[in-house]
């Protein structure tokens, strides 16, 4: 698989056909999910792909890439925006949660907005 992103190509993952083994999967997952130290962990990151473009949400922004087009990159200004976003842009059903707006807010304050 490749990345091809306006000037910029890197190779992203190598596929073959040796068999893994499902514990690597387990402990690959946990990892990300659940571990202190992942650099998922208070992160809000999302991405949907389609035909010949992809969309991500993260360090709070979207960014929007097409095949052949260069990249556009907006900021998400606060909790609505990025709840207008992740319904609006990615499909996703976002349930009332009393606590949502002020985790948005928190994450956003975090430092999340100073790179798109």
């Amino acid at each position: 698989m490749i990345a091809d992103i306006e000037v910029f190509r890197s190779a992203l993952y190598a596929f073959d056909l040796q068999p893994q083994a499902e514990i690597d999967q387990v402990v690959g997952n946990w990892y990300v999910s659940a571990h202190p130290d992942s650099p998922f962990m208070g992160q809000l990151r999302v991405a949907r792909t389609g035909p010949g473009w992809r969309r991500t949400l993260g360090s709070g922004g979207v960014a929007l890439h097409r095949i052949g087009l260069a990249s556009e990159r907006w900021p998400l200004a606060d909790a609505d925006a990025v709840i207008a976003e992740l319904q609006q842009g990615f499909g996703i059903r976002v349930p009332a949660h009393p606590g949502l707006h002020a985790a948005i807010e928190a994450w956003l304050g975090s430092g999340a907005s100073s790179s798109t």
